[in-house]
């Protein structure tokens, strides 16, 4: 995603598995201003619950956040194909 200004009411950018585009150090300013989000607010944004705990570096949870399947994108797909098996 890099660094860049976000806007209040609109949706969020891609959230992808690397840290940073340049693989240098994740730096965060005023949260108006232009700045990467923080890896609590990338969980957020993908439906994980607030206390839901990531283990190892920031880079790590960086990745493991953009590489995961939101949690509530799976609980409505998984109740979808659980409808349509009923259904055969």
């Amino acid at each position: 995603m890099g660094s860049r200004k976000l806007k209040w009411n609109n949706v969020s950018p891609t959230i992808t598995g690397r840290g940073s585009s340049s693989g240098g150090p994740v730096i965060n300013v005023h949260p108006s201003g232009k700045r990467r989000m923080t890896v609590r607010e990338y969980p957020r944004i993908q439906t994980f619950p607030d206390d839901f705990i990531f283990k190892g570096s920031i880079s790590s949870m960086y990745r493991q956040i953009g590489n995961a399947v939101p949690p509530k994108f799976s609980f409505i797909l998984a109740n979808l194909i659980n409808k349509l098996d009923d259904q055969l």
